[in-house]
């Protein structure tokens, strides 16, 4: 049976049809769905089936690629700046098997700072927003390696959040541009406004308020409700919301589930349901128990304070890319690091390119579209 243990571990049975999944194999074969060391990989399938949403967030051995597969699982770093004050339309993939960057298909507009980034199902990028005041809500499909135009968002807005929901897209909080005496210009308060995009449909919706209203907060799903974590509410003060929010997709509902001093800087963060982490700018990392409402330091990357860097993840390694250095004359940073999560272990890796403000996301897309590389 021990071997039989080893072999379950090797199954990609996230990969498997739904119909397989919860039709023919029970069918077929009852005993082994009754299998003891086969069910936490069978449930963990399922899962992966019942949240298109998450499924770039699952982390595990199952999750991931072969070698041998169509596919790969990639870093995508997207858009963002590449100096101090030179943005890039530019997107990146760094192969997590072969350890090398390539280039994909540019995004189609320069969207300047404070856009927001997410994923849905295993391929799909949806990106919104930025400082160059337009509207536009674009996807990227790594099945295809092209981009496309979607229903543009409500409002002109930066610095806002973003995440996705069984079939929907929420973008909550942020700041908004209005045209002022001719000119473009970001206003000093930040929204409390919640909007829905349909992707079925392809259209927005108003979907309710936050309690407090936020900009530059991170946030994370955790059993179906979104969690906004810290940020800020008035851009000319610096003072910062020590509060985790938990948004109700259902009722379109906001409460305030707890305070902590730890957010009283910019964050990160990754994963979601039991796996969420932060990450802070003096690159300590903590884990978020929304049940128990604590934030626990888990570990820490040393000598890389930065801030607007990226985080991602794959099985127990965190990446953490880029970013723009603080006292250190506005360095923008070329390297990224791994952190095992296991080990407390960290190696550097540098890159063939410099990144800050920028979107960063792990997906899977076809080895085919990894020829370019930089």
């Amino acid at each position: 049976m021990s071997s039989a243990k080893e072999l379950f571990k090797l199954l990609r049975l996230p990969f498997a049809s739904g119909e397989y999944l919860f039709q023919q194999l029970p069918q077929e074969h009852p005993d082994m769905v009754r299998n003891e060391f086969l069910l936490p990989y069978l449930e963990e399938a399922k899962q992966y089936h019942m949240m298109p949403a998450r499924q770039s967030d699952f982390v595990s051995y199952s999750t991931s690629q072969r070698k041998s597969s169509l596919y790969e699982d990639v870093l995508i770093a997207v858009a963002g700046y590449k100096s101090v004050d030179n943005s890039t339309r530019q997107v990146s993939a760094y192969s997590l098997n072969r350890k090398t960057w390539s280039s994909m298909s540019m995004i189609p507009f320069d969207v300047g700072r404070g856009f927001a980034t997410c994923t849905y199902g295993q391929s799909s990028i949806f990106i919104s927003g930025g400082n160059r005041h337009s509207p536009y809500f674009l996807k990227f499909d790594g099945n295809t390696n092209k981009w496309c135009n979607l229903d543009d968002i409500p409002s002109r807005q930066v610095q806002h959040n973003m995440i996705a929901v069984d079939k929907s897209v929420f973008l909550l909080g942020g700041l908004t541009y209005a045209r002022i005496d001719g000119m473009w210009q970001f206003q000093d308060k930040s929204q409390k406004n919640v909007h829905c995009y349909d992707i079925q449909e392809d259209k927005w919706r108003e979907a309710g308020d936050l309690v407090h209203p936020v900009y530059g907060a991170s946030c994370a799903v955790f059993r179906g409700k979104i969690l906004i974590i810290g940020g800020k509410i008035n851009c000319l003060s610096p003072e910062r919301i020590l509060a985790i929010q938990c948004y109700n997709p259902r009722s379109c509902y906001t409460t305030v589930i707890t305070t902590n001093h730890n957010l009283q800087s910019p964050l990160q963060t990754n994963g979601f349901d039991n796996n969420i982490l932060l990450v802070s700018i003096d690159k300590k990392i903590m884990h978020v128990d929304p049940e128990r409402t604590t934030l626990r330091e888990i570990g820490h990357v040393r000598d890389f304070e930065s801030h607007s860097f990226g985080v991602a993840r794959q099985q127990n390694k965190l990446f953490i890319l880029g970013g723009r250095a603080r006292n250190e004359e506005d360095r923008i940073r070329d390297c990224m690091v791994s952190y095992d999560m296991d080990s407390n272990v960290c190696d550097r890796f540098s890159m063939p390119f410099k990144r800050w403000d920028f979107g960063f996301v792990k997906i899977i897309v076809k080895k085919s579209f990894l020829q370019n590389e930089i």
